[in-house]
């Protein structure tokens, strides 16, 4: 940075020009000296001595000719002990619209008046009330001709003036205030006796016999006829279905029927109950099918005949179509697996049919805490509900032999096969004697 120009002041102060800013640039000059910067115009201070950056703006702008506020001391308030002079400190946003003043000790703050109110007036300011009895009716805005002052709505609001019209009254019943003809609820309950109503015809009552609100009307009653209402309006006629209560009529309450008798109707169409034979309900009843409960058909009497599923009458056939079995004596040898495994020559290929599946064996447990286990595959799976375990637990040394046997009901298709599988938790199994019967029964 270059110094541009210099003016003594006098004191040891000069007047400074530099062609950099002398706020980032050192400026060897006594604490006091002013600077201008030649580039922006604006005029600083040095702030203390030596070749330092410690220079102040001392004006806002170039040109402005407005002192910049961080050269000023601030005003400081009056605590007790006087103040010092100086620039007024900033408002706060806001401050304005709150109508807030500045204090003499320094701060911005809301005036209120103080001290006892008088006249019509009572209490303290800033907050006086208006004094007990001080409004008189002079004071208050003329009215219009027959009104009252009057409150008319829903909720808390100011009086209004309400007009009160010719043959009214002023009161209340279930909304607001109004001035208006008596109605029912402004009666007191027994005030009007049976003389102030007007006279009826013979055998009428007071009704409305209509679908809305409406005034009430004289309704006679007729021989033979009681007041009430079933879906329409409100009528004097006879009891309609509708007015009975369920389970109201008991038997009785209704006519008396024959011996052997049913309540039910033959005759075609609707219409009334009829009282039917033993002969006529059975008529009514379905007949039993394959699909529908209902009575058996005559069967045509017999002993040898029975009723099927399908509702027919017929002689039933044997269970059995066909049977086959599969019987072996020669020693399966011993025997060591903990999954099922195929018995020897315990598999029979009968053909597609369902089957009911007999095995018995004698088999010999290598161990005596072991158990056996023996069970039904049809088509190299396993019938559920077939597997039969067997085996003894106790103090016994040596191989023990146990009779083994299992059944099922199986369902296979052509080509397919039914065999007995068998499996030990321990040691071996061995069978000298077995059988598989298969009894084909569809």
């Amino acid at each position: 940075m270059a110094i541009t120009g210099t003016t003594d002041l006098g004191d040891g102060l000069l007047a400074i020009t530099v062609d950099a800013d002398p706020t980032t640039t050192p400026v060897d000059a006594v604490k006091g000296s002013l600077i201008v910067y030649t580039t922006t115009g604006v005029l600083y201070r040095k702030t203390d001595d030596g070749s330092t950056t410690n220079s102040a703006q001392v004006v806002e702008t170039a040109g402005s000719g407005l002192i910049s506020a961080t050269v000023l001391p601030v005003m400081v308030g009056d605590s007790g002990s006087g103040g010092t002079k100086g620039a007024v400190p900033a408002p706060a946003a806001g401050d304005a619209a709150a109508l807030k003043y500045l204090k003499a000790d320094g701060t911005w703050a809301t005036s209120s008046p103080g001290g006892a109110a008088g006249g019509s007036l009572t209490g303290t300011y800033p907050n006086p009330t208006i004094a007990a009895s001080a409004v008189t009716n002079a004071a208050l805005a003329n009215m219009a001709a027959n009104t009252v002052k009057a409150n008319a709505t829903a909720g808390s609001a100011a009086p209004a003036d309400l007009a009160v019209g010719a043959n009214t009254v002023l009161g209340r019943v279930a909304g607001n205030v109004v001035a208006a003809q008596l109605v029912n609820a402004q009666v007191a309950t027994n005030t009007l006796d049976n003389t102030k109503l007007v006279q009826m015809a013979a055998n009428t009552v007071k009704a409305n016999a209509t679908a809305g609100a409406a005034d009430q009307a004289d309704l006679a009653v007729g021989t033979n006829a009681v007041v009430g209402r079933a879906a329409g309006n409100l009528v004097a006629a006879q009891v309609a279905t509708g007015q009975v209560a369920n389970n109201a009529i008991t038997n009785a309450l209704l006519a008396q029927v024959a011996t052997a008798t049913f309540k039910g109707r033959t005759t075609a169409a609707t219409g009334n109950v009829e009282d039917l034979t033993a002969t006529q309900a059975t008529a009514l009843l379905n007949t039993f099918t394959s699909t529908l409960n209902g009575l058996a058909t005559a069967s045509g009497g017999g002993t040898t005949t029975f009723l099927r599923a399908d509702g027919t009458w017929a002689t039933p056939t044997t269970g059995v179509v066909s049977s086959s079995s599969a019987t072996a004596t020669a020693s399966t040898g011993a025997i060591t697996s903990a999954t099922d495994v195929a018995i020897a020559s315990m598999t029979l290929t009968p053909g597609a049919g369902t089957y009911q599946v007999r095995f018995n064996a004698g088999v010999t447990l290598g161990t005596v805490t072991a158990t056996g286990f023996v069970s039904v595959y049809a088509n190299g799976v396993q019938v559920a509900a077939s597997e039969v375990g067997f085996g003894l637990s106790g103090n016994v040394n040596g191989p023990s032999r146990f009779p083994a046997s299992c059944a099922a009901t199986v369902t296979v298709g052509a080509g397919q096969a039914i065999d007995i599988r068998w499996r030990s938790t321990a040691g071996t199994l061995t069978s000298t004697s077995r059988t598989l019967t298969l009894l084909k029964v569809a």
